[in-house]
């Protein structure tokens, strides 16, 4: 399914194997908080607008590839999810009730804006890490993760390492984090465990600390 335009859709019950749904206004969810779009390979873009919204978010079930660009993203999906990009310029907030994982290693999977990432189950693999950019570090990345998190910071058309500015942190698992030039963390962060390899410097803002269940 191919549909575009430049007003708001509210979707109701959207399915296909591939989908496309471009427009320069919003992208929301016409049955709060039910799932309305179903499919395999999907492409949302909201070039002047939101996909989902603060209030609520747009629920999704995909099977296969999501890529999604907006000024502001607001996505929750059922069950695992592989994204090969996603950008929300002022701000990103993913929920996957599931795994988490990315198509490819060239430069962003989650580029913002700040970003809010939560997942049920592990966010990227050993061998497929998160990459997020969070404009140089000009914003911060927000984690809640269930089990464990390989975060990167390859940023850019070339996937260079650039650095990463984390808020609070939870992981059930233990957070890898690669990939990044210099880290600033600035919130607490309570995690199973804490696996790192910075280019520079690791900042932790006065006051803030880490809490590991198992080993730093």
């Amino acid at each position: 399914m191919f549909l575009g335009g430049d007003r708001d859709y509210n979707i109701y019950d959207v399915r296909g194997d591939s989908i496309q749904i471009k427009t320069d206004g919003n992208i929301v969810s016409a049955r709060g908080s039910n799932v309305v779009l179903t499919g395999n390979k999907v492409l949302l873009e909201a070039r002047n607008g939101s996909i989902g919204s603060a209030a609520q978010a747009l629920n999704t079930q995909i099977g296969g590839v999501l890529t999604a660009r907006a000024e502001f993203v607001y996505l929750t999906n059922q069950g695992n999810l592989t994204v090969d990009r996603i950008t929300g310029s002022q701000g990103l907030n993913l929920r996957v009730n599931g795994n988490l994982s990315t198509s490819h290693q060239d430069g962003e999977n989650l580029l913002g804006g700040v970003i809010n990432l939560s997942t049920s189950g592990d966010a990227g693999t050993a061998d497929a890490w998160v990459n997020m950019g969070n404009d140089g570090g000009n914003h911060v990345i927000t984690l809640d993760i269930g089990g464990n998190a390989w975060v990167g910071g390859l940023q850019g058309a070339q996937s260079h390492a650039d650095a990463l500015v984390i808020n609070t942190a939870t992981v059930g698992g233990t957070l890898h984090i690669d990939k990044a030039t210099d880290l600033t963390q600035t919130g607490n962060w309570q995690l199973g465990g804490l696996d790192m390899v910075l280019g520079h410097n690791w900042n932790m803002n006065a006051g803030t600390q880490v809490t590991a269940t198992h080993a730093l």
